[in-house]
């Protein structure tokens, strides 16, 4: 649809911003290539009429059921931030309450290892427990604990990576984590868990900053518990965690980690080696 509309558009003198506020990585990057593949126009004449910054965007979205119906629940809690540059007037400000970067691979790491992430370990922590909902998880302190000083192995590589700073990203992380514990009676185990295949990737919210953790010299010990737990998760409804249940099952825990987090025993020996050590004690 998007590309038809460029198609209608082109030529035109005026560029549209076109961003894709989603849970991706550069996500309007990728709708910018998808757009090029279903479009009649070429690469350049679609940067002639338009441009994708990308985003980063947060909002809790709930299911809850009001009078017997199944209803969505927004909170109002957000955050969207739009990378300026890219904009077809880099000095404007489009969008209202949204906060403007030039930065925006830090910005989405910011909330990929913060955010993303430690809500992910919290589900494959919480399900290893045999609890469905992720209000139940938060409340075990063992795993909250586990969870707090993984935000801080993460927060200490952001730190070093992009010279965040420090007291900004403990009031984040704690506004984070306040929100978790408000909206977690919401959340099943099994939504929140779903996909690890995704979650494992080597750019994504548990494995990338553990790998930079290990590179930079610093503390990456309950990333790797998480990354291990991640491996053990098997619910029978998720079609990827059963994939990766039956690799291990058919080869072992060790070419898995390889497989599915480009982590390699001979390139991050100590990284790979607690992993296996974490998943070996489960």
């Amino acid at each position: 649809m998007i590309a038809k509309g460029l198609e209608e558009k082109y030529p035109d003198d005026k560029k549209v911003n076109i961003m894709a506020f989603e849970n991706a990585y550069r996500a309007s990057d990728i709708l910018k290539e998808d757009i090029i593949k279903n479009s009649t126009l070429s690469a350049e004449q679609i940067e002639e009429i338009a441009t994708f910054p990308n985003t980063v965007t947060d909002r809790i979205v709930q299911n809850k059921e009001v009078d017997g119906k199944p209803v969505v629940e927004i909170s109002d809690d957000f955050e969207a931030v739009i990378e300026q540059p890219k904009l077809s007037d880099p000095n404007s400000k489009p969008v209202k309450d949204a906060e403007y970067t030039d930065d925006i691979d830090k910005m989405l790491e910011r909330k990929l290892f913060l955010v993303n992430g430690a809500h992910a370990a919290t589900s494959y922590f919480g399900y290893n427990k045999g609890y469905e909902m992720m209000n139940e998880a938060f409340d075990d302190p063992e795993i909250l604990a586990d969870v707090k000083n993984l935000m801080t192995e993460s927060g200490d590589v952001l730190v070093k990576e992009h010279g965040l700073d420090k007291d900004e990203l403990e009031k984040f992380k704690e506004s984070k984590l306040n929100r978790f514990l408000k909206t977690a009676s919401h959340d099943t185990i099994e939504k929140v868990g779903r996909d690890p295949v995704r979650k494992l990737g080597e750019k994504d919210r548990l494995v990338a900053p553990a790998i930079k953790a290990y590179d930079n010299n610093m503390p990456f010990e309950n990333l790797a518990k998480a990354i291990a737990y991640a491996f053990k998760y098997d619910e029978a409804t998720d079609e990827k965690a059963q994939e990766i249940s039956e690799f291990i099952k058919e080869n072992s825990i060790k070419d898995a980690i390889e497989k599915y987090t480009g982590i390699k025993e001979d390139k991050r020996k100590e990284l790979f080696d607690k992993i296996v050590s974490e998943y070996e004690k489960i």
